[in-house]
Order: C-alpha cells, then sequence, then structure tokens
C-alpha cells in the first residue's frame, strides 16, 4: 500500500492510496486531491489526457496530496459520493481526512456538483482550495508565534 497507479491521468503526478494521502497530508497539511473513475468510462477516458497535459494541473499538484482512485480502488463511505456515485469525481479533504463538499465544480452541474470535463473547472476549484488552505495555514503560523 501507499503508492496508486495513475491509470492515464499522469504518471508526473505522485499519486498515493487514500491512506497513505491522509498520514502524508497531516504531516505536510496540504488538502487531499482525489480522483475516482473506472476505465471503462467514456467521460473518465476523455478526461485523462487534458488532466495528465496540463501543466497549471502539474504546477498546482504540488499544493495537494494526490489520490487516484481507480477501478481495484475502493473510498469507503456517503462523504465520497455526496450527491450520487456517478464518476469521474473529484473529491478535496483537509488536511485531517474530512471530505470538503464546499470545493466542487461550479461551472458544472448542480445535479452533479464533483462531475469535471473541462480542464479550466479543475484548475478553478484546485485553486480556491489552494487559497482557502493557505489562509488556514497563515492564521495556523500567526496562532503559534
Amino acid at each position: 500500500m501507499g503508492i496508486s497507479t495513475p491509470e492515464g491521468f499522469g504518471p508526473q503526478y505522485q499519486w498515493l492510496d487514500l491512506e497513505k494521502a491522509i498520514e502524508v497530508s497531516r504531516l505536510t497539511q496540504k488538502p487531499i486531491m482525489v480522483i475516482i473513475h473506472k476505465s471503462w468510462c467514456t467521460a473518465c477516458s476523455a478526461l485523462k489526457p487534458q488532466f495528465a497535459e496540463s501543466k497549471e494541473i502539474e504546477e498546482l499538484s504540488s499544493n495537494f496530496v494526490m489520490v487516484n482512485v481507480g477501478d481495484d480502488d475502493k473510498v469507503v463511505g456517503s462523504s465520497f459520493a455526496p450527491d450520487g456515485e456517478y464518476i469521474p469525481r473529484i473529491i478535496f479533504m483537509s488536511p485531517d481526512g474530512e471530505v470538503r463538499p464546499e470545493f466542487y465544480n461550479e461551472g458544472g452541474s448542480e445535479a452533479y456538483k464533483y462531475f469535471y470535463s473541462d480542464i479550466s473547472n479543475i484548475i478553478t476549484t484546485m485553486k480556491k482550495v489552494q487559497r482557502a488552505y493557505k489562509k488556514k495555514l497563515k492564521s495556523k503560523d500567526t496562532k503559534e508565534l
């Protein structure tokens, strides 16, 4: 356990399984980005090369702990399917391992908030999560002074 395979989303990312990601996230205080997909899913297949080729997502990923949940992987709990079990879904988690449902595809469907088909929407949400956690880290640092 620990390392996860990219399954088309890009070998340049350090993909971890969820258990290891939570451990790393707690240590680094970086939020977790979870991509849930299946090999037989046409929407997933369409998203994979866009994601893998995006230099901006690659740059932003340094501020996240990345989790790739494919065919043989499971995420347990309704918190990973806040509005259904469709795929692909991208879920963000806090460094303490809690799913953060307020981070979703604001440019997408109201019925499928965690579905992304456009890279620009993923980038927008990643930036929003990044800003939220940078503020929390700064305020935490200030409290410790």
